[in-house]
């Protein structure tokens, strides 16, 4: 099994975790060292059913995105920045953001998520002491909750795009908690050619740039999307549901009801 920490100019594939046993994965802590900063981060198995989404570990997309924001070359910045993590889970992109100076972080997740998340997020606090203050509320995607009252400068998610039948409930999320200001990063992992669907999903209402990331971050799983608010393609026009989008023809939509 890799080494967490690769001693070398390269960090370790991504994605071994993932190949690891059940307890690496879900029972031990993730302990993933960057440039400046190491984590120590409570993984869980969650409740254990299928239906639910409350297993907590570091997956290979949220460890892209930290090392990314941490790189010298890093793709954007966050310091003096008000950021929104979605789908935190173990916080880990969220947590680097408070480390490298945002002026405020609020990760989210499901109820049932948050005590794994609020843990990672205290014993950070222990161990970076003089960073970005760390707020940890629950988000439900079909819900209108307010997570704070101010929109953030910058919405931050990782592996929140696996699951087809969600991302209408997440364009929505997105579109409603950014402004035109706000930008949003979505680091997904590739999983065949399924960055369609997120393509499709949210380029009606945002602009979809796909990000150079650096050589040097074993990156090859992991595409970091940079969405923005502004330009309105046809919102409504096939129905904001997905239901009314399958009634309306859209294919896609009917593979998602079908996957659900």
């Amino acid at each position: 099994m890799p080494a967490e920490d690769s001693g070398g100019t390269l960090p370790p594939d991504p994605t071994w975790r993932e190949r690891a046993p059940y307890s690496v994965r879900f029972l031990q802590p993730a302990k993933l060292s960057f440039r400046n900063h190491t984590f120590e981060l409570e993984q869980s198995a969650g409740s254990g059913s299928v239906e639910a989404f409350d297993q907590v570990t570091c997956w290979p997309s949220g460890e892209v995105l930290a090392r990314a924001m941490d790189h010298p070359m890093a793709p954007f910045s966050v310091c003096g920045r008000r950021v929104l993590e979605l789908g935190s889970g173990t916080g880990v992109a969220g947590l680097m953001a408070a480390a490298l100076g945002a002026a405020h972080v609020t990760l989210t997740d499901l109820p049932e998520v948050l005590p794994v998340t609020r843990r990672n997020a205290e014993r950070f606090a222990a161990t970076h002491r003089g960073c970005a203050p760390v707020d940890v509320r629950a988000l439900d995607w079909e819900s209108d909750t307010v997570v704070s009252d101010e929109a953030p400068d910058v919405i931050l998610a990782a592996d929140v795009t696996a699951f087809v039948q969600l991302l209408p409930a997440l364009e929505r999320t997105m579109h409603r908690l950014a402004v035109p200001a706000t930008e949003v990063y979505i680091m997904h992992q590739r999983r065949g050619n399924d960055a369609q669907f997120l393509l499709d999903e949210f380029g009606r209402r945002f602009e979809v740039e796909e990000m150079s990331l650096p050589d040097d971050l074993r990156a090859g799983c992991c595409a970091l999307y940079r969405l923005q608010r502004g330009v309105e393609r046809g919102e409504g026009a096939a129905g904001d549901t997905l239901e009314e989008r399958a009634a309306s023809g859209d294919v896609r939509a009917l593979k998602a009801l079908y996957a659900g």
